[in-house]
């Protein structure tokens, strides 16, 4: 499937669009279009994140890919990889499942780099949850 690269405003509508699709491919380029991927995001969705800063403070609850059909949130450029910095928090995820994240930059965060736990009523937080190639300092996780 090609790449798209939409704004936060269309963003909403090509996900909900796409909702049946086995595979979407989403890019997006700063922090308001990143939010609104992530928060259209079903199985099979992967979320390709342009270089640059993107800041911290995300909290995303009960983010959830499929067994063989994961939510992905993946660097879109190796030579420019997207940065998560100089906030208290940089991603924090309640409950995920089945979700990867790959080769993102993670540094000068003040409290957790990245968080991933389960919330008080559901035991099954983390399942299949996947990090490749992401990096930060070890107080940043």
């Amino acid at each position: 499937m090609k790449p798209v690269s939409l704004s936060a405003a269309t963003l909403a509508t090509f996900l909900c669009v796409h909702a049946f699709a086995a595979q979407v491919d989403v890019r997006v380029h700063d922090a308001e279009s990143f939010r609104s991927a992530v928060a259209f995001a079903r199985p099979g969705t992967r979320i390709f994140l342009a270089g640059g800063n993107y800041g911290g403070g995300y909290h995303f609850a009960a983010l959830r890919g499929e067994s063989g059909n994961p939510i992905v949130i993946a660097n879109a450029d190796p030579g420019q990889p997207p940065i998560f910095r100089d906030a208290n928090v940089g991603l924090h995820f309640s409950s995920p499942a089945y979700l990867e994240l790959r080769d993102l930059v993670l540094t000068r965060l003040a409290h957790n780099g990245l968080n991933i736990d389960s919330n008080r009523f559901e035991h099954a937080g983390g399942r299949g949850v996947n990090l490749g190639g992401s990096t930060g300092t070890a107080s940043d996780f």
